[in-house]
């Protein structure tokens, strides 16, 4: 019987051409909805700082926008730079926590 077993992504995972890179470049995750798993998905963003993102976000209130982000313990201007590309902060009322940025046409 085979056990379900969390997962850490690391940058070998987003290796340009491989399925995971393909998803990714074409979806965004929603700052103020997005839950442990998802925010390992963004490249850079493991297990501690996932963890980080959502308590500063349930202590601190949500992100107002990208930027906000910087006030986690170990995200900077630079981190941000690099991550900014898969994150969006969803409209009020809007509350996906993955957003298609780039869907596929119909029939595909």
């Amino acid at each position: 019987m085979a056990m379900n077993r969390p997962v850490t992504l690391s940058s070998e995972h987003m290796v340009e051409g491989s399925p995971l890179y393909e998803l990714i470049e074409n979806m965004k995750i929603d700052i103020n909805h997005a839950n442990a798993i998802e925010w390992q998905v963004v490249p850079g963003i493991g297990p501690a700082l996932a963890g980080k993102i959502i308590a500063e976000r349930e202590g601190g209130g949500s992100f107002l926008t990208i930027e906000d982000l910087e006030r986690v313990n170990g995200i900077g201007p630079r981190t941000i730079d690099n991550i900014r590309e898969y994150l969006v902060v969803a409209e009020e009322g809007d509350h996906p926590e993955i957003v298609e940025v780039n869907p596929a046409p119909p029939g595909q």
